[in-house]
């Protein structure tokens, strides 16, 4: 089923796992209801993911897993020396081999926006923090982080972020760098047009004005 692009554009954020530290989860084997064959799959904590695709360009990634957001799926991201690994939660999994999870590090969770998103940029009042470039998405604010040319830092940066409890989205730049460019230093902005915003969820923010 291809999804219109009103139907994007009203979508929230998708949220997807990041499990960018081999101490986050482990691979296996799983079985799942109405298919014969097994599947390869990872856990992480109690759930199962199966393989879903490997992907060398990101702008993909970020598509797809916005797509299957939309209907529904939930979905874990690992590295790959190819480039970034989706898996999709299989919630009535049964592992091939029972072993319990020798995993030392928790998974954290990050919000991708779609390509095609609504979205508004504005300046917010923040407390403790004074007025701050923001992206608005469904009432909710988001501030202003990061720029990063590569999606490598940027799930280094969501990935650490999360970790200390902070609500973390992943931008693409292209498309909102233009909308903002009067309010960021020219020189962070050189290369990143076709790179990442990391943002926060601030949810203490009052709109000052749209950009």
């Amino acid at each position: 089923m291809h999804m219109l692009l009103s139907e994007l554009a009203a979508q929230p954020p998708a949220s997807c796992k990041l499990l960018i530290s081999r101490r986050q989860y482990q691979t296996c084997h799983i079985r799942v209801p109405d298919l014969e064959q097994h599947l390869s799959a990872i856990q992480a904590g109690a759930e199962f993911y199966s393989f879903y695709k490997v992907f060398p360009d990101p702008k993909k990634l970020i598509n797809v897993v916005c797509k299957l957001a939309y209907h529904g799926d939930r979905m874990a991201l690992t590295r790959s020396p190819k480039g970034y690994t989706l898996w999709v939660q299989e919630p009535e999994a049964k592992p091939l081999l029972e072993r319990p999870p020798n995993l030392s590090e928790e998974p954290v969770y990050c919000k991708i926006l779609p390509l095609q998103a609504e979205f508004y940029p504005c300046m917010v009042q923040i407390p403790k923090r004074g007025p701050c470039l923001a992206l608005q998405i469904n009432r909710q604010f988001y501030r202003f982080f990061k720029l990063e040319k590569d999606f490598e830092g940027v799930l280094n940066v969501a990935g650490r972020l999360s970790r200390q409890g902070s609500e973390t989205l992943i931008v693409t730049a292209h498309g909102i760098l233009d909308k903002v460019a009067q309010y960021l230093d020219p020189a962070l902005l050189d290369g990143l047009k076709e790179g990442y915003v990391v943002c926060l969820r601030e949810d203490g923010a009052q709109l000052i004005s749209s950009c």
